[in-house]
């Protein structure tokens, strides 16, 4: 190095000399060369230098010099050695130093930064009945950083931004593999009463525990979300499955619901069947790979569906049915008995689709809500008298079901011969299948090539789906 000072600055060893004031000279060093300090060298040489063990009180005046210094940062020891000669030696030459590289300065020395964490937020005891009333609806992000921090938590990082993209929220917070806490969830639940641009909600492997999901059901109403998406939730997060059932309940404006791989077991489906017949707004459910529903399951949502007039895509895939489930599901589309005992049911089913007929307009395209025009449900089927005189009645058809996944249950591959008679026989033909059902998914159901499968894709083409192998 050329520069006298510098080469002074280097040899400083001692203790006293760092805690000195910076020495303040012209523009050029007492040698008369120019100033040419290399910072990076003094830098690196100051890292790799062996420091030896200091008094506590030198110590500590030493770190508040370097804080002083480094905008509030605290660094190594090593690194300050050759960082502060750097900087005395450039301010005995006149020289402006080059701060050193800071992603995240810091100007208030003894301020801390609080960073999410799931354990952290729930720590914080926050009321019940916590409202937000101060959101302005202008700034999605600022609202829900406005209303954790007047809940004294933190904001989840996915509601603020997209875990994929990283683009700010604007119309569907996405909770991708990460923890989300119950806390960051009230506050998210809060601050959309505000915001009606933001219509989806998606969970994919998130954790949500059963009170995150009962305030869901609990508080989801109150805003414009259509799309919820609860998918691969951890299954000991709830212990209770019945808890996702109230997702679909009366109250619930959701349009789209999923449910996929959330372990719900037979106790739960028959909660979430009875709530799927009085739910007149879902238009379409997804509870794919719950292995545990069952036949019990299929049998219940069959019956509670045929007084259903509102939904139209169903994903039953892989949900643990055998010949019984899939064969109950075949005839809610075909030929569905209805007895005396279930005539008020019907009668309670015709007064629901009129009321919300009612109150979404009347017209073709009816209000427009969160995902768009609320379309009028159609009228529900009419009831027929059995042919062979009996008191029974049947129904042909579901009045709005178009899309069937089966996908992924394996029955026996005797059950083709009766899925043909269902789908098409006169049963068939009466209730239209070919003009309702667009779409129905039966692949590994375990249907072999046979005269009966033949018969189904000919007669049905472009409509079905099946494995050419049992």
């Amino acid at each position: 190095l050329s520069c006298s000072c510098l080469r002074r600055g280097a040899a400083i060893d001692s203790d006293d000399e760092f805690l000195r004031e910076p020495r303040v000279g012209g523009g050029a060093c007492d040698s008369g060369s120019p100033a040419k300090p290399n910072a990076a060298k003094l830098f690196a040489r100051g890292r790799r230098r062996k420091q030896r063990l200091r008094p506590t009180s030198v110590a500590r005046g030493f770190d508040a010099r370097r804080r002083e210094r480094s905008g509030g940062v605290v660094r190594s020891k090593g690194d300050a050695r050759g960082w502060d000669r750097a900087i005395d030696s450039l301010q005995c030459c006149g020289a402006k130093p080059n701060p050193h590289p800071n992603p995240n300065p810091n100007p208030h020395p003894h301020a801390t930064t609080m960073v999410w964490t799931a354990a952290g937020n729930d720590a914080v005891e926050l009321a019940e009945d916590f409202a937000f009333p101060d959101a302005d609806g202008e700034s999605f992000v600022d609202d829900l950083k406005a209303a954790c921090a007047a809940a004294g938590v933190e904001p989840h990082p996915h509601m603020l931004a997209h875990p994929l993209t990283g683009a700010p929220v604007t119309a569907e917070v996405h909770v991708r593999n990460m923890q989300c806490d119950r806390n960051s969830l009230a506050c998210l639940l809060e601050v959309l009463k505000a915001h009606p641009a933001v219509a989806a909600l998606r969970f994919h492997n998130a954790a949500l525990s059963q009170a995150s999901v009962e305030l869901l059901a609990a508080r989801l109403p109150e805003t414009t979300v259509g799309t919820l998406a609860v998918d691969f939730n951890d299954a000991a997060a709830v212990p209770d499955k019945s808890a996702y059932a109230a997702l679909a309940g009366k109250a619930s404006k959701l349009r789209v619901l999923s449910l996929r791989g959330c372990g719900l077991d037979e106790g739960a489906g028959l909660a979430l069947a009875a709530n799927l017949e009085v739910n007149v707004g879902l238009r379409a459910l997804n509870l794919f790979q719950n292995f545990g529903l069952g036949d019990t399951f299929a049998g219940a949502a069959a019956s509670a569906l045929r007084f259903n007039a509102g939904l139209q895509s169903l994903c039953l895939g892989s949900a643990g049915f055998g010949a019984e489930g899939v064969l109950a599901m075949l005839r809610l589309v075909t030929r569905s008995e209805v007895t005396e005992a279930e005539a008020q049911r019907y009668a309670d089913a015709e007064e629901r689709v009129a009321s919300f007929n009612a109150a979404a307009g009347g017209g073709k395209k009816g209000k427009k809500g969160a995902d768009g025009p609320v379309e009028p449900l159609p009228p529900m089927k009419p009831l027929e008298a059995a042919e062979d005189g009996s008191d029974a009645k049947f129904m042909y058809g579901h009045a709005s079901l178009a899309r069937l996944s089966l996908v992924g249950n394996a029955c026996a591959p005797a059950v083709a011969g009766q899925a043909r008679a269902l789908l098409l026989g006169p049963a068939a033909e009466k209730a239209g299948v070919k003009a309702s059902l667009r779409l129905l998914d039966l692949r590994g159901c375990g249907f072999a090539p046979s005269p009966d499968v033949d018969a189904l894709l000919e007669g049905l083409p472009g409509v079905m789906f099946f494995d050419e192998a049992a």
